[in-house]
C-alpha cells in the first residue's frame, strides 16, 4: 500500500477505511491456497515417482519383476513420502535468500532421502527393495518435486509489514527490505507518536501508535518491525508494552540494517547475543559433517575402483627398482595446517635420504 495517501493524519482524525478494511486481494487468497496444495502435491510426486520407477526398473534393468501396482516397494515409499513436507518447508529459506528451485532444495531433499533411507532401515517398509529401484524413486522424486516447485515459485503470501518510527532508521530498513529477492512485502505504513518529525521518502508517516493498535485488532498485520536508534531503550520498551496486546511479532531493526552483505546479516554467539555477520567459515556445522563423510565415502569408492589399476602400478614400480612403492611427504592444506600425502613413487630410493637435507627435484635430475 503507498503510505503517502495517509501521511501526516492528525491526532484524533478518523483513519481511512483503507487502513481498516481486511485485506482480500485476489493474490493473496492464490498464495494461501498455494501454501495449503503445495504438499499435498509433493506427496502425490513421490508417490507417482514411484510408480514410475517401478516400471521403469521391469521395463529397463529387471525383466521378470512384475510391477504390480501398490507392490511392496510402492507401499513403503508412500509412507516415507507422507513426511515429505515437514523435511522440504526447510527450501522456503533458500527461497527468500534468492536461491533458485534446485539449490534451494538440494539440501532439504538430501536430508528427506537420508531420513527416507533411514526410516526404512530401521522399519523394514521397503522390504528386499534393490538398490537401484531405490534410486529410480529417488531421482526421479527429485526430478518432479523440482518442477513443481518451479511451477510454484514463492508458495507464500505477501507479509504486511508496519513500520514503527520515522526518521532515517525507518528509511534505511524500507529501503533494505524493498532490495531483497524472494516474498514481497506490503508496507502498511509508519506509525510515530512525535508528529512534528517530517515524513520520510520511503514510508510517509500514516498514525500514531494508537492508530497501529485499531488497525492490528481489526486487520491482519504480519510483522511490526521498530525502527528507532539504538539509543532509545526506554521508548522501545514503551512501543513494545504498548503493541502487547496485538498477536503480532515485533521485531527491532538492528543497525547497518543498510550493508549489502553477502550473508544473512544476524548470527548468535552463546544462543543468545545477536551479531551482524560479515564473514562466514565456508564449511561449518552439519555441512563439516556431511563433507568429511562424503570425501571418505568417495574416497573409498575410487581407490576401490581403481585397485586393479593401482595395483598394477604399484607392481610395476617394485619391479622397475628397489624401495618402497609410495612416497610420503608433508603438506600444507588450508588454514595452513600440516598433512601428509602418499604419492607412488617416481624417483629413486635412496636409503639414507631422511637424515640428508630435502632437494627439491630439477630438470633431469638423476634420481628420476
Amino acid at each position: 500500500m503507498d503510505g503517502s495517501k495517509f501521511s501526516d493524519l492528525d491526532a484524533g482524525a478518523p483513519l481511512p477505511r483503507a487502513l481498516l478494511a481486511r485485506p482480500q486481494r485476489r493474490a493473496s487468497r492464490l498464495f494461501d491456497a498455494a501454501d495449503l496444495l503445495l504438499p499435498v502435491l509433493q506427496v502425490a510426486v513421490l508417490m507417482l515417482a514411484a510408480r514410475l520407477a517401478s516400471m521403469l526398473y521391469a521395463a529397463v534393468l529387471e525383466p521378470e519383476f512384475a510391477p504390480v501396482f501398490m507392490n511392496s516397494y510402492e507401499r513403503g515409499a508412500v509412507s516415507a513420502a507422507l513426511f515429505a513436507p515437514f523435511v522440504l518447508a526447510a527450501h522456503k529459506a533458500g527461497w527468500l535468500r534468492g536461491a533458485p528451485p534446485l539449490r534451494a532444495l538440494a539440501a532439504p531433499y538430501s536430508g528427506f532421502a537420508a531420513l527416507a533411507l533411514l526410516a526404512a532401515t530401521l522399519s523394514g517398509s521397503l522390504p528386499g527393495a534393490p538398490l537401484a529401484w531405490t534410486a529410480l524413486w529417488l531421482s526421479l522424486g527429485f526430478g518432479g518435486v523440482l518442477v513443481l516447485h518451479a511451477a510454484f515459485p514463492h508458495p507464500s503470501r505477501p507479509e504486511t509489514v508496519a513500520v514503527v518510527g520515522n526518521g532515517p532508521a525507518t528509511e534505511r530498513l524500507v529501503r533494505h527490505l524493498q532490495r531483497q529477492p524472494g516474498r514481497r512485502v506490503d508496507f502498511l505504513g509508519a506509525f510515530d507518536d512525535r508528529t512534528t518529525r517530517s515524513s520520510t521518502v520511503a514510508l510517509p508517516r500514516c498514525g500514531s501508535i494508537a492508530d497501529l493498535l485499531e488497525i492490528g485488532k481489526q486487520r491482519r498485520i504480519d510483522w511490526i518491525l521498530i525502527a528507532l536508534p539504538d539509543t532509545a531503550e526506554r521508548r522501545v520498551n514503551e512501543v513494545v508494552n504498548n503493541l502487547k496486546s496485538l498477536a503480532v511479532s515485533v521485531g527491532l531493526c538492528p543497525c547497518g540494517i543498510e550493508l549489502d552483505l553477502p550473508h544473512p546479516p544476524i548470527e548468535y554467539i552463546a544462543g543468545r547475543t545477536p551479531v551482524t555477520l560479515l564473514a562466514e567459515r565456508p564449511i561449518k556445522r552439519w555441512g563439516a559433517v556431511i563433507k568429511g563423510g562424503e570425501d571418505y565415502l568417495l574416497g573409498a569408492l575410487l581407490i576401490l575402483a581403481l585397485s586393479p589399476l593401482l595395483g598394477l602400478i604399484a607392481l610395476a614400480i617394485r619391479l622397475e627398482s628397489p624401495g618402497p612403492v609410495l612416497f610420503r611427504q608433508r603438506r600444507h592444506a588450508w588454514n595452513n595446517a600440516e598433512f601428509e600425502i602418499y604419492k607412488f613413487r617416481t624417483m629413486r630410493w635412496i636409503p639414507d635420504a631422511g637424515r640428508q637435507p630435502l632437494v627439491q627435484t630439477v630438470h633431469d635430475d638423476p634420481r628420476i
